[in-house]
């Protein structure tokens, strides 16, 4: 959910910001599609996003269901822990219906950069796990290359060598994550 927030932060204040780390970011709602709104009531909205389906409250809290933990969180990785799934799903917490509907573009809420003038030659590395269930080679490419078109020194990492092989959304759970965590380091030492 944070890319938006790291474009955002770029856009205001980049000239504080060295270099932009998208683990599997959100796209901006400069490229995201707004999703088809299946019913809309006072109280909730049921959409129907790229990879899912979603009941998203209008008000309050909205409650990650073990479904929403099992197929988007963990989705098809084989790199999961799969005997700490408890623990896993006891630690997350509840989202704000606004931000969830934000996150999903529901009628255009996604944040957006408007003025790119601080993202010439700022480097940034989207990386993405291979089995992520809503961030597929394509669309992480889409975010990635739309940064580019801001000018921003884009390094798009699609982990699908043998060496990341079988990553889902929540890379910092999986069992390779000291690997991904170097990876990463090694990125910014690069650019240090």
């Amino acid at each position: 959910m944070s890319g938006p927030f790291g474009f955002r932060l770029v856009e205001m204040h980049g000239d504080r910001i060295k270099a932009l780390i998208a683990v599997a970011p959100g796209p901006p709602g400069n490229i995201q599609p707004e999703p088809v709104v299946l019913a809309e009531t006072n109280h909730d909205l049921e959409i129907q996003a790229t990879a899912s389906r979603w009941r998203i409250p209008k008000r309050g809290l909205w409650w990650p269901a073990e479904s929403f933990a099992r197929v988007k969180m963990i989705g098809s990785s084989v790199r999961f822990p799969f005997k700490a799934f408890d623990p896993f799903y006891r630690q997350l917490v509840a989202l704000p219906a606004g931000l969830l509907s934000e996150r999903q573009n529901v009628h255009g809420s996604q944040l957006r950069v408007h003025d790119p003038a601080r993202f010439p030659g700022k480097p940034v590395l989207v990386l993405t796990g291979d089995r992520d269930t809503d961030h597929s080679r394509a669309a992480d490419a889409a975010t990635a290359d739309w940064l580019v078109t801001l000018g921003a020194d884009v390094t798009f990492r699609f982990l699908d060598d043998p060496i990341y092989k079988g990553n889902g959304h929540v890379l910092m759970g999986e069992d390779n994550s000291d690997a991904i965590a170097e990876l990463i380091i090694a990125w910014l030492d690069e650019r240090a």
